[in-house]
């Protein structure tokens, strides 16, 4: 194999022409350098933003700065432009400093006043504070608005010194609620009410209605929703229907789903319904959710024994793929077959619940020793009253529930959806509604593929 001809390079540049337009020398360069890299500073002065002037404005703007609690200089210094101009900005960090000793306003770490003065200011404010509410940082806050830049674990030191038994106050858990035994004369004297929402994400909410003498509960109902006023008034009159009459006084917490209950509740008690006056015995009470504890109190058990046990059902459902999250389809098959194992079970807890005998507890003051049942419906064993107020002729109450329930919204499809699943139900020889969850979850599966179609089309047309 051949070896390559070396290069010429003599050869090679004898035939290389030079560009005459191509200046060479350097005062001909400069000025194509220059227009192609213009200066941006052709001052020379090099530096950052000069610093505003230290005037009596500039004082006032960041003493008004100063006194709201801010003393990080980026901050003030944004504050500043937004609201003044860039004329009263700073430069640099230690520009801002400078203004700041010049102006003798100081920072929480480095404080112009003495130990007099802050000791004096923190004194009126504590003396102020009767109830003990202020805390470190608020204090703190309270002292930055009129002048006064503390550090924190200043303020700390000296509250602790001056008032300990406010820091003590303030401690997480040292406001124990006082607590006092429930007293009541009899049954339906008063009836607690109050909605459970644990399984408000999988669009069923829970309604109670419980007797506080006896501890029974009288209604535990499954709705689309207990934020509705309608429906929850339709849960309180179909319990006043089935129990036979109305309590002396409802006591409830203060939400707004309450309002037709409470104006049913007075209005039965005004008419002449009520043996007893509402000057001696108010209708209702609102109370704190944390002093509504007679319907509080049943949430955990019903937690436990109802709800804990949806949400493993429904969850297995949905982690074994039967279920697609997002589907229209099965979500409405959902709100079909759900409600009703959910009903049937808080049926069934209420029935355990009211049967199952109560320990005897010396120390209470309502009944103890016997069942829910036995006390409501035999008062007179432990001495108690019955309360009930009832109607002097029953079809008053019942035409006004065929009222209520027609505002009410308590079922989770419309009659369309329903006619279409019961008809593959009542073909494919199954039985409607499900009481147990198995049978929901038979049920699902025969309708889903028939009904996916028909409901589709529903939907299209509504």
């Amino acid at each position: 194999m051949e070896e390559p001809d070396h290069l010429n390079f003599d050869s090679l540049s004898s035939e290389l022409e030079l560009d005459l337009a191509y200046p060479t020398e350097i005062s001909d360069l400069l000025p194509i350098l220059h227009k192609a890299y213009p200066n941006n500073n052709p001052t020379g002065k090099n530096g950052k933003r000069p610093s505003p002037t230290q005037s009596e404005t500039l004082r006032s703007i960041m003493q008004g700065y100063y006194s709201e609690g801010m003393s990080d200089w980026k901050a003030i210094n944004e504050r500043i432009r937004q609201e003044h101009g860039s004329e009263y900005t700073f430069g640099s960090r230690s520009s801002f400093f400078r203004a700041t000793k010049a102006f003798g306003l100081g920072t929480a770490r480095k404080s112009t006043l003495s130990n007099q003065d802050i000791m004096h200011a923190m004194q009126e404010e504590m003396d102020q504070d009767i109830t003990n509410v202020i805390g470190i940082r608020a204090m703190k806050h309270r002292l930055t608005l009129q002048g006064f830049l503390i550090p924190r674990d200043k303020i700390y030191h000296a509250m602790k010194e001056y008032n300990p038994n406010g820091i003590a106050s303030r401690l997480p858990r040292s406001r124990k609620m006082v607590r006092s035994p429930i007293i009541s004369i009899g049954p339906n004297e008063q009836w607690s009410i109050d909605g459970h929402d644990k399984l408000a994400s999988y669009g069923v909410g829970i309604y109670g209605i419980r007797d506080v003498y006896s501890g029974r509960l009288l209604s535990l109902q499954a709705m689309p929703s207990n934020r509705r006023s309608d429906d929850v008034h339709c849960i309180f009159i179909n319990t006043v229907v089935k129990v036979g009459g109305f309590p002396l006084q409802l006591a409830s917490d203060r939400g707004s789903e309450i309002g037709e209950v409470i104006a049913s509740q007075i209005a039965f008690r005004s008419n002449t319904y009520s043996s007893i006056s509402i000057e001696d015995i108010f209708p209702y009470k609102l109370l704190k959710s944390t002093r509504n504890i007679t319907i509080e109190r049943s949430w955990r058990n019903v937690r436990e024994n109802v709800v804990d046990q949806v949400k493993v059902s429904l969850n297995s459902a949905y982690a074994s793929g039967m279920i697609k999250d997002g589907d229209p389809v099965h979500q409405t098959l959902l709100n079909w077959l759900v409600p009703h194992v959910v009903q049937n079970a808080l049926d069934e807890y209420l029935q355990i619940f009211n049967s199952y005998p109560v320990r005897y507890q010396k120390d209470k003051v309502n009944p103890s020793g016997a069942s829910r049942n036995e006390i409501y419906f035999h008062p007179q064993r432990w001495g108690g009253k019955e309360c009930l107020q009832g109607f002097p002729d029953m079809s008053l109450i019942t035409d006004f529930q065929g009222q209520v329930e027609e505002k009410a919204q308590l079922v989770w499809v419309s009659p369309e959806v329903h006619e279409i699943c019961f008809d593959i139900v009542q073909k494919a020889g199954l039985s409607y509604p499900p009481m147990k969850w198995h049978t929901a979850w038979e049920l699902f599966q025969a309708v889903e593929p028939q009904a996916r179609a028909p409901l589709q089309r529903l939907w299209l047309e509504t």
